[in-house]
């Protein structure tokens, strides 16, 4: 089971990752460098379509995870956590089993970025929980004990 998050930029997605038993993939992206899961390539050597797990483009930036990697995570004996938005949630939901948790912020001063709500209303629609982010750590480590989809939204 992939477990993914996401929600507005700057809601503290990565932070929250960073803070549970899991192993997160390794993206390869033309951003320049943030965090310890991005690894910046240029995108000649992109791997081909059929190697992808997921693929979008956010801004002016790509981001790929390739199938070899997400299949490296998923043997490694943890949980996979991805952050993803909009159409790379789609996109490993087509592969995977997956659950995906929208991450929100109930306050106001929080917000470092500006926040397209059309675009994070969308998420909110094909997410499977929607959790503060003063919540999310612990409401995450609940949903890592289960095996399965099916019994996770009997008992949350």
């Amino acid at each position: 089971m992939v477990i993914i998050l996401c929600g507005p930029s700057g809601v503290g997605k990565t932070t929250i990752a960073k803070s549970l038993d899991v192993v997160v993939p390794t993206a390869l992206t033309t951003r320049p460098k943030r965090h310890c899961s991005e690894e910046i390539i240029n995108t000649q050597l992109f791997p081909p379509e059929a190697e992808r797990a997921l693929y979008v483009t956010y801004g002016n930036n790509d981001y790929i995870i390739t199938k070899s990697e997400m299949q490296r995570c998923m043997s490694s004996g943890k949980r996979v956590l991805v952050v993803a938005a909009g159409e790379g949630i789609l996109q490993l939901r087509r592969q995977y089993k997956c659950i995906v948790v929208y991450i929100y912020s109930m306050t106001t001063f929080e917000k470092r970025r500006p926040v397209n709500h059309e675009l994070e209303a969308w998420h909110v629609d094909i997410c499977d929980f929607a959790v503060d982010r003063m919540r999310a750590v612990p409401f995450l480590e609940t949903l890592l004990q289960f095996s399965d989809v099916k019994g996770i939204h009997s008992v949350l």
